[in-house]
């Protein structure tokens, strides 16, 4: 039969993935993606692991970024701009590389662009719902009331 133990032996094993140091840095790298990489290609490149190499008593990360095989090539490209944003956020040899891996375009990005553009004012909603009030057939109104919400918010863009 054995004793009691202190919680302290145990937490390294119920916690020990999530705080490991390749975690901490995807964390931070996560937490400042958009700054590093800008808000367009934020929403389409997704940062998904780091692979950690040690060299010479010290952590060399490499970090893997997700992205749709036509931007990978852009991203290629701005590859050394990117490591120039991560060594003035996160500091000098935080991110030794990255590389790109062909991947799913981040649905919940998507969707959350397409909700934020679908969103109208109290009074533009008010204005289209009065032009649509005559109009008895629901499947067109639908229709016409998706269209004036597109017009609205194209016309919202350009002013």
């Amino acid at each position: 039969m054995s004793g009691l133990k202190p919680v302290s032996h145990s937490i390294k094993n119920i916690s020990g993935k999530t705080f490991e140091k390749k975690f901490v840095a995807l964390g931070r790298v996560l937490e400042n993606w958009t700054e590093i990489i800008g808000g367009e290609l934020s929403a389409q490149a997704t940062p998904s692991r780091i692979k950690m190499q040690k060299k010479k008593g010290d952590y060399l990360r490499t970090l893997v970024v997700d992205a749709p095989p036509a931007l990978t090539t852009v991203l290629h490209y701005k590859k050394g701009l990117i490591l120039e944003r991560m060594a003035r956020i996160l500091g000098p040899d935080y991110i030794y590389d990255v590389a790109f891996e062909a991947g799913e375009v981040r649905k919940e990005a998507q969707s959350q662009a397409a909700s934020k553009s679908e969103i109208l004012t109290e009074s533009e909603e008010a204005t289209l719902e009065e032009f649509l009030a005559n109009i008895e057939d629901e499947d067109l109104k639908s229709r016409l009331r998706s269209l004036g919400k597109s017009v609205l918010k194209t016309e919202e863009n350009k002013g």
